[in-house]
């Protein structure tokens, strides 16, 4: 499958402006985004490239997550993204020792997975912590 991007530009100015599947769409668009001064282009780029969707296909968002000590959620964001082949969810986490604030980094899905996985970490630990 082709996919056409459409961009206007040099280097620092670079843009794109769109993307189609369709090659005739995608001449609309280069006209439409082309100013007398500053022409619009099409690339066209191969998508079948079988391997690379495998690949895709395994890479998943890590969530950040910091859990202060009565529980409240600190703001988190989903910063990299992780080729993850291992049965593991949480691949680093750590208890600040001041202020007891539980950091998680959590590979999933989505935010909500994510989450729910840091807070079932973070009581496993308390509870081990206690002799639970």
């Amino acid at each position: 499958m082709k996919i056409y991007i459409i961009t206007r530009g040099d280097y620092s100015d670079y843009t794109i402006c769109g993307a189609t599947l369709d090659k005739d769409r995608a001449e609309l668009l280069r006209r439409f985004y082309s100013t007398r001064y500053d022409q619009a282009n099409i690339e066209e780029y191969e998508t079948d490239d079988e391997p690379e969707i495998k690949t895709l296909q395994k890479i998943k968002p890590v969530f950040t997550f910091g859990i202060l000590e009565n529980g409240k959620l600190l703001d988190t964001a989903s910063r990299e993204y992780y080729d993850h082949n291992c049965q593991e969810n949480i691949f680093r986490f750590s208890n600040h020792p001041k202020d007891n604030t539980f950091y998680a980094y959590v590979i999933a899905d989505d935010y909500e997975h994510a989450k729910k996985i840091a807070y079932d970490t973070r009581a496993k630990m308390l509870a081990e912590k206690f002799g639970l």
